[in-house]
């Protein structure tokens, strides 16, 4: 179960980071709003994509969706890397590399003690 829930969240993970790098990268225009130039990217419908306008409110909406897309979707790709890493950095020497320390591999049996009465 756990498996197959990580593997959705890979899969999920990685589709959200595909939308958003292909819609950053291969439709980006400007606006002039209130006289500044904005450069942004997104998806439209119709047209070149150029020939339409937005709000502030709009702008400002592209923006915190555009962050909230490419914040999952680094948090869900990265978090199996954290894991491990946070693992060797905080997981002390002892415990990792001297769990058998105290055991032997000799075919030998153990001593036996007797007690004669």
């Amino acid at each position: 179960m756990k498996q197959t829930a990580r593997k959705i969240l890979t899969i999920i993970g990685l589709l959200l980071f595909s939308c958003y790098y292909a819609g950053t990268t291969f439709f980006s225009h400007t606006h002039w709003i209130d006289g500044q130039q904005i450069v942004h990217s997104h998806f439209s419908f119709g047209g070149d994509g150029t020939s339409h306008s937005h709000t502030k409110a709009e702008i400002q909406l592209i923006a915190a969706l555009s962050s909230f897309a490419i914040i999952v979707a680094a948090t869900i790709a990265l978090r199996e890397v954290d894991r491990r890493l946070l693992e060797v950095i905080f997981t002390p020497e002892v415990a990792r590399f001297n769990l058998f320390a105290g055991h032997s591999t000799s075919l030998r049996a153990p001593p036996v003690v007797a007690c004669v009465a």
